[in-house]
């Protein structure tokens, strides 16, 4: 067989958007699991017809146009008891609030009864709850592309936020401009396995209990916006930064470990964007803008075409926002100035990682490969300022 007729791409490259496997016409490819609980198309041969449809829609081959922003911002809700359940500056609900109210559907990312991560269709603020908070966690999004083809051809407005691979992966299913469609991607830094997630969780509750668990990363609760993450187990709350949580650790250190193998050499980390907007976290806001408070969550709006300028015009009236400069956004904020800055090298252990998170299970490999000499360290040194700063207050009472 020759493999230049049909798709051929190495681990590094695929972001598992499931394009290549929702337009084949023959339903000859399958999303399925590697090692690291990451899924990656495989194509039946018997089945394939050397169509070419699936090279056609691989944005791993040939990404959609990519564009620098043309405008950015600092900006948060007015409304503060909804800013308070956002994870950042509440940027989603604006938007979302919006296109609703034009009758209009919005996609976005929820977590099943399994903290499985997908992308969703929502065509309801009730259902706003499922989508706050982060999920630091691979998604499926294949599933959502015919809705949002059906909706559009239906003439919806439609918002679809995920990450910017995933708005590829739709953009390249598509295959053409659509003027009712406004994309959003969220700024990332590295999408976990799916895999490892599950055994992490499992470490909390039996299967039996799972329905008690009540998981969220980054709430606000009780010290404002921050790294951390809160569960509940049996009703019983637990509140760990990412210090403290090893799977937050995995991720979000220098470790890494835990990343789909193409987030080492993402493309989409540049300042270049894909989408209609960019929303995401911006860290370090204070250093540029003293008026707004970043323990309320403040979010960095980055407007990359004019459908996005026209989209941000109409939420403006919700919003507390500045004017803010692209590059304060860059050094704390995922973003690099050139696509090869925003690689990193697959840390030399990760099979090890994943052969002993499937053989012995997730606090097996936590301790023989993140419970590092700085991590300890830094543990350490926190428990000590806690303790500090308790004996104050005790002295203060």
């Amino acid at each position: 067989m020759n493999n230049t007729t049909m798709i051929s791409l190495p681990e590094d490259q695929c972001t598992g958007c499931g394009a290549c496997y929702k337009i084949c016409p023959k339903n000859a490819i399958s999303m399925e699991s590697a090692d690291d609980g990451h899924l990656y198309p495989k194509i039946d041969e018997k089945r394939c017809i050397r169509c070419k449809r699936c090279m056609q829609s691989c944005h791993a081959l040939q990404s959609p146009e990519k564009r620098v922003p043309s405008a950015c911002y600092a900006a948060r809700l007015k409304n503060d008891k909804v800013l308070k359940k956002s994870t950042s500056g509440g940027m989603f609900y604006a938007l979302a609030h919006e296109i609703l109210s034009e009758n209009g559907v919005v996609y976005a990312c929820v977590y099943d009864s399994g903290y499985h991560a997908y992308i969703e269709r929502i065509t309801s603020e009730e259902d706003f709850a499922a989508v706050y908070g982060s999920k630091y966690v691979w998604s499926s999004a294949w599933q959502s592309y015919e809705k949002v083809k059906e909706d559009l051809n239906l003439g919806k407005k439609v918002l679809y936020t995920a990450l910017p691979c995933q708005i590829s992966g739709l953009l390249k299913y598509l295959g053409k401009t659509e003027e009712k469609l406004f994309t959003v991607d969220v700024l990332c830094g590295g999408a976990p396995s799916p895999y490892a997630f599950e055994r992490y969780i499992d470490t909390l509750t039996d299967e039996k209990g799972r329905s008690d668990l009540r998981f969220q990363f980054r709430d606000k609760d009780p010290n404002g916006c921050g790294v951390h993450c809160t569960y509940y187990v049996n009703g019983k709350k637990h509140h760990e930064n990412y210090l403290e949580n090893s799977f937050y650790f995995s991720f979000c250190s220098k470790s890494r470990v835990t990343w789909r193998v193409s987030c080492y050499s993402c493309d989409y980390k540049s300042i270049r964007r894909v989408s209609d907007m960019t929303i995401g976290d911006y860290w370090g806001v204070e250093k540029y803008h003293p008026s707004f408070q970043p323990k309320d969550g403040v979010s960095v709006v980055m407007v990359n075409t004019q459908k996005g300028n026209e989209l941000f015009d109409r939420i403006k009236n919700s919003l507390v926002f500045e004017e803010s400069e692209l590059l304060n956004v860059i050094p704390k904020n995922s973003l690099v100035q050139t696509e090869e800055e925003g690689h990193h090298p697959i840390p030399d252990y990760r099979n090890d990682f994943f052969d002993i998170l499937r053989t012995q299970g997730w606090k097996a490999a936590d301790k023989k490969f993140l419970q590092t000499p700085t991590r300890k360290n830094l543990l350490r040194n926190q428990n000590k300022f806690y303790r500090k700063i308790k004996h104050i207050l005790g002295k203060k009472g």
